[in-house]
């Protein structure tokens, strides 16, 4: 079975970011399911980013696209409300991207 690109590469940023020393990153899920009683079940905030985590005493948030994936609405909503409030955001194009942005830090 064939992965989606964006899947790939956040696995590949996952990877990464875990293993920078004093670090801290999970992956968030925000979608829906169904439970056994077929009710449907939301999870997560909408806008929400893929990654987020803590590292240099900084909070990061890690929304992850392809090379020509763009920010829903809802995105961008989150986006601005995080960074108002200090956090740092980045759009993950790719692992070391992500890694240049954190080391500029």
């Amino acid at each position: 079975m064939r992965q989606n690109p964006e899947t790939i590469i956040m696995n590949d940023i996952l990877v990464a970011v875990t293993a920078l020393p004093c670090a801290f990153f999970e992956r968030c899920n925000t979608g829906a399911a169904r439970g056994s009683n077929g009710r449907l079940i939301r999870f997560g905030t909408p806008g929400a980013p893929d990654i987020r985590g803590t590292y240099r005493g900084r909070s990061i948030a890690i929304e992850v696209k392809t090379a020509r994936g763009r920010l829903s609405k809802e995105q961008e909503r989150w986006r601005d409300s995080f960074v108002e409030a200090g956090g740092i955001y980045i759009v993950g194009r790719d692992a070391p991207g992500v890694m240049t942005e954190l080391e500029g830090m």
